[in-house]
């Protein structure tokens, strides 16, 4: 299946205001943990919630590029099928192929997102609290702003519990 890409002003506009600011939480992210390494080491509990926010920012890094879905229940199981095949046929998955199955694919990153910060809000909700991660209905991009906030504020929680 051939899919149209938007090349919209402000769609492009979106693309690279919100990879500024995944890079942005992505580096304060990194920085943490360079700061803190030793710290965060030594408690598994910390370690887990890194592990948790380094996986949310990957997530929303890749979904990022596919946000040009549109959220369309029948093309993301087309896009599901076009993908598992692909992936029977070649054996391997890299961007073309999520670029290709994106109804599918960006959802799986979203949602990939929403779940780690959501193990990581029951494991310390004091860096993610649960309200950050209910699951609302919203369009993809609203999805991806949604989540990716709360990611950005579940860092700034863990800088103050590593500053205190």
């Amino acid at each position: 299946m051939t899919k149209q890409d938007d090349f919209s002003e402000a769609h492009l506009r979106w693309l690279v205001e919100s990879r500024s600011e995944n890079q942005r939480v992505a580096l304060s992210l990194f920085l943490l943990l360079r700061t803190y390494r030793r710290i965060i080491r030594q408690n598994p509990n910390l370690t887990n919630t890194v592990q948790g926010l380094v996986a949310a920012t990957f997530s929303l890094w890749r979904a990022v590029f596919l946000s040009d879905s549109e959220g369309d229940s029948i093309k993301l199981i087309e896009d599901a099928e076009i993908f598992l095949g692909n992936l029977i046929r070649d054996n391997a998955v890299a961007y073309l192929q999520d670029r290709n199955a994106r109804e599918w694919t960006f959802t799986y990153y979203v949602n990939n997102a929403r779940y780690r910060l959501e193990v990581t809000s029951q494991q310390t909700p004091e860096i993610v609290p649960p309200k950050m991660v209910e699951r609302l209905s919203r369009e993809p991009k609203e999805d991806w702003t949604y989540y990716h906030l709360a990611l950005t504020q579940a860092v700034e929680n863990l800088t103050k519990i590593l500053d205190h």
